[in-house]
């Protein structure tokens, strides 16, 4: 596995080696520029002045001449410390050096010449800019110094979002801060945006999987020479930025060498005791974790230009892993004694006998308790005493009279990460420069502990690797032309497998492993008030994903205007296997029966539960659950953009930039064609055998037309960013744009409903006509007519008839979600060293995604609630004997009235994807930031945020998040 994944590394490598003798570009979205003009001591403007830029870190040099209006510009520049000198006859020559040039900053500087020899020279000394004269864009730089000494919990460089006023933590766990994977780098919002949204740049490359946002790979803490954060951003090469941008830019090597070997220590004599361990009454665990490397950059050769920077750093974390307090089965219950469970009130949780299950003469059911509380031997089913004793035995005081959280352990774990950078930069000439990096996560593994250790654990071991190459090549043919490109390739694998997978399946509790034909395992088993066994969401999980990319961008410096335009070209796949065993599900509705005058009442669920146990249902064999056999979808999803842009200076104070982009994000394809999608309109096959018209049917995409979801063609984003220089410290800026948003999420995750026949549901139908009274098909034999097997599109308008899906793509328009953005702020520098701002920032969304909407395209019209119990009548099904055996409305011949009253009565349920457009948001703060940078090296960025974020979609992950932790 790791010497096919090395070649593939080195595959790569080649094949951008081979790009950069082809026609590709790409645009650096990193860089800066420096502009300005160029006047006398009368203030009158220098035309044709000579005007030398030179990188001091690696001697770089670039060249310009002023226009008739005195401009100069240098654009496509990258970050670091550079020296401007300036020539004309008659003047003395002007030199200004150490000048700290910031990622994505359009600086200025103008150049006063005084009268004298050439020979002569004024001499100025300047720091990093901190002014931005010429754009609208909102901002906050951080430095590698700033990056290296502030405190960083597993030094992922993306853990300093949060160090700013208005970062926002990722839902449902998924945080940036919490792991040690690469992968939650990116799980923050910014701006009012959703989580994962934003758009990671990693030296201008595109470093998130398009399907839930994951990062493809962080760098090294040490590697990063600066990272932005950025808020509001008009320049139109800026794809899918409406939810900001963050950006990282890596170190290059220079003229001498720098390096440095460390190691970062943290270990459990240090610490206290847990919270969780000190209620349990646990001993502190052990915990060490060492993370440690070393990075070295300079030149390989000073007289061509070529330098290299290199990193590494690896971590080992062994450790003390905990479970519980949770709730196992007593010695009493593991035997069917129920005769001490108790409610949380104290009183007896009585258990009722489901096979006595009979009717109430009141339109109900009622049930009979058993004796005691006690089950009778020969009712326990083997295999429900078999599930009950994969428990372990309680090991501590439970905590009330319920017997809940009973049960607390501790066992070894541990992590091991591996990864490492590097970067060669190549100055061929004043008018060509090349750098290549790549960033590579060889590792990053957890294998937390068994408890269990049975094969029944509810933990999984992770495995995740990958990396990204990038390859730029920046060539200047004259000094108003700019040629810059690069292209980028990242890939990632991820892997997860439940703890002791194969240590025993479905034989060693007396199941056919035919039931669960895609996982070798035991079941996924879910008791109400118990602990699971198994895992919802990580039984055995492959998912590989992969980026590429090429943009475009050529700059053209005019007198006073400076054009840009460019173009990407996007492509993200995504190949999942994602295997489940055969789940199984007890609840407390089949042994309870809750009091009512005069008696008790049968109910399959409740809130409330006062009787029945899920245990003990368990024992008895009576549940449900489903048996699933699911394909391994291989999904891609291109992108297209386009993007003309002037920046034009309109006087020495006004700068306005404006710019149009055009985004084309193309829908999900499947390698396969094995998409399905909803047509509302179609007329359902079935109607033939109904004798009536009925609509809504499901189709299948084909080589004609294999999209997912309608095409979304004239995304068109206007921006627009004007920044006046009122006095030479005090700017004002204001900035308009539209901005696209992703065009799905989860794409590759949302089954079965974009696959359906391609995969299969087995329903365990554990009651007599799926009502949940009267049990039937008891564990033991919980799919007596075997299991349903993927039938493709061969059943055609047919499939899912009788059933239900979820995540259904519906047929049809998928507009595309944008963001709408303003903003206005005034920047004035107080001193050489210290920038204040204030501003505000505001964003309305419109036709976003719902996230996890859980809307049902077959719920009940409103209008006959007014029928109140009548709805729970059972009446006459006429699906039964036509629709499959195997499915609720196939498998009994009554069915209840509702269902007939349905928009699409021929299926239970049609929820739609989360990826289903029509969601609003809107966002507007107050923005307050003071930058302050001492001589001695000390930093001071300080911000301040209040806003207002309302959002009536949630967010894109969130059914997702909740269901995976």
């Amino acid at each position: 596995m790791r010497s096919s994944a090395i070649t593939l590394r080195l595959f790569f490598v080649s094949l951008f080696v081979l790009a950069a003798i082809a026609p590709v570009s790409l645009a650096q979205t990193f860089s800066s520029s420096i502009a300005g003009v160029v006047t006398d001591p009368s203030g009158s403007v220098v035309p044709g002045a000579k005007v030398h830029l030179r990188n001091m870190g690696t001697s770089d040099t670039r060249d310009a001449t002023t226009t008739a209006a005195g401009l100069y510009k240098f654009d496509n520049l990258l970050p670091g410390t550079y020296e401007i000198t300036a020539e004309a006859p008659g003047f003395k020559r002007y030199v200004q050096s150490n000048m700290i040039l910031r990622a994505s900053t359009a600086a200025t500087v103008n150049v006063p010449f005084a009268i004298g020899e050439a020979q002569q020279s004024v001499q100025v000394t300047s720091e990093a800019v901190l002014l931005d004269t010429e754009s609208a864009t909102n901002l906050v730089t951080m430095d590698d110094h700033l990056i290296q000494a502030l405190p960083n919990s597993y030094r992922n460089p993306l853990n300093f979002v949060f160090s700013l006023a208005g970062t926002t933590e990722g839902q449902a766990g998924l945080t940036t801060r919490s792991g040690t994977f690469d992968q939650y780098g990116s799980m923050f919002g910014l701006n009012g945006g959703r989580t994962g949204n934003e758009q990671i740049l990693i030296d201008g490359a595109p470093s998130t999987a398009v399907d839930w946002g994951g990062l493809l790979v962080a760098p090294v803490n040490d590697s990063v020479q600066e990272q932005q954060v950025i808020q509001n951003v008009y320049d139109a090469q800026y794809e899918r930025s409406g939810a900001g941008v963050v950006t990282l830019v890596t170190k290059s090597g220079s003229n001498s060498f720098h390096g440095a070997v460390y190691d970062y220590l943290r270990n459990s004599a240090l610490d206290a005791n847990s919270w969780s361990n000190d209620r349990s009454g646990a001993a502190k665990g052990l915990f060490h974790r060492n993370q440690f490397g070393a990075y070295l950059g300079g030149p390989i050769s000073r007289s061509r230009h070529v330098y290299f920077y290199a990193a590494y750093e690896g971590l080992r974390q062994p450790e003390t892993d905990s479970i519980g307090p949770i709730t196992v089965p007593t010695a009493a219950e593991r035997n069917g004694d129920f005769s001490h469970t108790y409610n949380p009130d104290g009183s007896l949780q009585v258990i009722y006998n489901p096979f006595s299950t009979h009717p109430d003469g009141n339109g109900g059911w009622t049930r009979d308790p058993f004796p005691g509380n006690i089950i009778p031997a020969n009712l326990i089913n083997s295999v429900g005493q078999a599930l009950v004793n994969l428990y372990p035995q309680a090991n501590r005081a439970s905590e009330g009279v319920n017997d809940l959280n009973n049960y607390f352990a501790q066992a070894p774990g541990r992590t091991d990460n591996d990864k490492f950078d590097w970067r060669i930069d190549w100055e061929q000439s004043s008018k060509n420069r090349v750098f290549a990096r790549m960033s590579d996560r060889i590792r990053q593994n957890t294998e937390p502990a068994c408890f269990f250790c049975n094969g029944a654990d509810t933990g999984s071991n992770n495995e995740d690797h990958g990396f990204q190459v990038v390859l730029n090549d920046t060539y200047t043919p004259s000094p108003t032309w700019v040629i810059d490109g690069y292209a980028a390739y990242g890939h990632w694998y991820e892997a997860q497998t439940q703890i002791g997978l194969g240590k025993q399946n479905l034989s060693a509790i007396g199941l056919s492993p035919s039931f669960s034909p895609q996982v070798n395992g035991l079941p996924l088993v879910h008791a109400d008030l118990y602990s699971s066994q198994g895992t919802d969401f990580s039984t055995f999980d492959r998912y590989v994903r992969s980026n590429v990319t090429w943009i475009g961008n050529v700059t053209k410096q005019l007198n006073r205007h400076t054009v840009k335009f460019g173009a990407n070209y996007d492509i993200a796949f995504m190949n999942l296997r994602s295997d489940r065993p055969v789940t199984f599900d007890f609840g407390r509705g089949f042994t309870s029966c809750e009091p009512v005058s005069g008696g008790c009442k049968a109910v399959v669920s409740s809130d409330n539960f006062t009787t029945g146990n899920a245990i003990a249902s368990m024992l008895l064999g009576t549940g449900s659950g489903q048996s699933v056999i699911s394909m391994d979808p291989a999904m891609s999803l291109h992108t297209i953009g386009l993007y003309l842009q002037d920046n034009w200076r309109v006087s020495n104070r006004l700068t306005v930039t404006a710019g149009l982009r055009y985004e084309n994000q193309r829908p999900a394809t499947e390698r396969f064609n094995r998409l399905t999608y909803f047509d509302k309109n179609a007329v359902n096959p079935i109607s033939t055998a109904l004798g009536s018209t009925i609509h809504g049917a499901f189709e299948y995409a084909n080589k004609d037309n294999r999209y997912a979801w309608g095409t979304d063609n004239l995304n068109f984003a206007p921006r627009l960013g004007i920044a006046y220089k009122v006095t030479d410290k005090l700017v004002a800026r204001v900035g308009a744009g539209l901005f696209y948003a992703p065009a799905s999420a989860m794409v590759s995750f949302d089954a079965p409903g974009q696959f359906l026949g391609f995969n299969s549901t087995t329903n365990w139908i554990g009651s007599q006509n799926s009502q949940g009274f009267v049990p039937t098909n008891l564990v033991s034999d919980p799919f007596p007519n075997g299991l349903v097997q993927p039938v493709g599109n061969s059943l055609d308008g047919m499939v899912q008839v009788g059933d239900g899906a979820g995540q259904i793509w519906p047929k049809g328009p998928h507009p595309i979600g944008y963001t709408e953005q303003w903003s206005a702020d005034l920047q004035y520098q107080l001193g050489s060293h210290a920038v204040a701002e204030i501003g505000y920032m505001g964003s309305r969304g419109r036709r976003l995604m719902y996230g996890n909407p859980d809307f049902n395209a077959d719920q009940l019209p409103t209008q006959y609630l007014a029928l109140g119990s009548a709805l729970l009548d059972d009446v006459p099904n006429p699906f039964y004997g036509i629709a499959d055996p195997n499915t609720p409305l196939g498998s009994s011949p009554t069915v209840f009235r509702n269902q007939l009253l349905r928009p699409y009565p021929q299926f239970t349920y049609l929820n739609y994807t989360r990826s289903l457009p029509g969601a609003s948001s809107a966002y507007d703060a107050l923005t307050v930031k003071y930058t302050k940078q001492f001589s001695g090296g000390l930093s001071l960025i300080s911000s301040y945020v209040w806003s207002k974020a309302l959002d009536d979609g949630s967010e894109d992950l969130i059914g997702w998040a909740i269901g995976g932790l």
